[in-house]
């Protein structure tokens, strides 16, 4: 029990720190806070504290970290605590990852493709595969990827080569 709730903690803990860089970010490149996002006038309802979010935001956030040692592991790496002889920051490979784990969340909460994007509807132009994602989305996910790398190397871990 007591592993389970330092397992959460950390995994809160990484999920907070993801989320508080990327309001950073997207303040800094001039977007503003709004009830409903909009991309064009680049207001996002996200762009709140962390734990104002609801319990659905977070999650997303959560998941990342929850679930790249299980991506990791598929792809014949592992996330270790301390320093490993040999390293893996192959950034495109990871936006890749957390891509399609971000659709396939997306996909089973019932969204899906459309040209244009709509909470209220579900849509979203980007759940297409990573190869087939505009540039700028891609630098967006290597961004995350890089951000994710980051937090973890503060956090004292590395992903290993297997």
């Amino acid at each position: 029990m007591k592993n389970k709730l330092r397992e959460y903690e950390f995994i809160d803990k990484i999920a907070k720190k993801l989320h508080e860089a990327w309001v950073k970010e997207k303040l800094e490149q001039g977007w503003k806070y709004g009830e409903v996002t909009d991309k064009n006038s680049k207001i996002h309802s996200s762009l709140i504290p962390y734990e104002e979010l609801t319990e659905e935001e977070k999650e997303i956030d959560r998941m990342y970290v929850r679930e790249i040692s299980k991506i990791l592991e598929n792809k014949g790496l592992r996330l270790i605590k301390g320093k490993a002889k040999k390293t893996f920051n192959n950034i495109e490979r990871i936006a890749s990852f957390l891509h399609e784990l971000w659709r396939e969340k997306r996909i089973k909460d019932g969204w899906t493709y459309a040209s244009t994007y709509s909470h209220e509807n579900k849509t979203d132009p980007q759940l297409i595969e990573y190869e087939k994602l505009p540039e700028e989305s891609k630098a967006l996910n290597r961004k995350t990827a890089s951000l994710i790398l980051k937090i973890l190397e503060e956090e004292g871990y590395q992903i290993k080569m297997s």
